[in-house]
């Protein structure tokens, strides 16, 4: 038997709150390989994600824009500087989610605009709490959703780098199965991301 309610989200955890005391259920948290595999095998009763595939019969309603920025650490010799090209980030190395995360697949399409047929260097890494650790140390930038990062940019912690292109802009979704009938707890935590959608994602200031 299912949980009362299993609500899969791709942000970090801890940045979407709900009336989890009143009604219990489950989270998980995937990249969107697994996001996919799990609607298909109608394992969750919600899914916060990117762009819905086009092949289930889905319920989705867009939450918010979902900005993707390059991060870099507070004293990168790139921040400041205004319209950075190509050309001045083939010498840094990018931290990156594994193959199958939508950040991943966000990021190589950019860089197919970018890049002129010409290779960078990437580290994976398989959180994005992970990355935003190893950038703040110096271990590379990273190309990320600017709300997994809003904390760390407001306190100056890690900055945002002013790219030709950047921000990309996409949404975040709300997704349940078209055949599927909520739970009670599902269709709780629903409302309440729906009412309070413009809290859970503040309009961001972005270079």
């Amino acid at each position: 038997m299912r949980p009362d309610a299993s609500i899969l989200r791709t942000v970090d955890r801890g940045t979407i709150p709900g009336p989890s005391s009143r009604y219990p259920g489950k989270a998980c948290h995937g990249n969107r390989k697994e996001i996919i595999t799990g609607l298909e095998h109608n394992e969750y009763d919600l899914a916060l994600m990117g762009r819905p595939p086009d092949h289930l019969p889905l319920v989705s309603e867009v939450l918010s824009d979902h900005p993707h920025i390059l991060i870099a650490p507070a004293g990168h010799r790139l921040v400041g500087r205004r319209k950075i090209l190509a050309e001045d980030l083939l010498k840094e190395t990018f931290l990156a989610r594994e193959p199958g995360s939508g950040t991943r697949l966000l990021m190589e399409r950019f860089f197919e605009m970018i890049a002129s047929g010409r290779t960078f260097d990437i580290v994976e890494m398989g959180t994005n709490e992970t990355i935003k650790q190893a950038v703040m140390v110096g271990l590379g930038i990273a190309f990320i959703s600017a709300h997994t990062c809003q904390a760390e940019l407001a306190a100056g912690k890690l900055a945002a780098l002013s790219v030709t292109g950047l921000p990309l802009i996409r949404q975040w979704f709300l997704t349940h199965r078209l055949d599927q009938t909520l739970t009670t707890a599902a269709e709780v935590f629903h409302a309440f991301t729906l009412a309070h959608r413009q809290e859970l994602f503040p309009r961001l200031s972005l270079p």
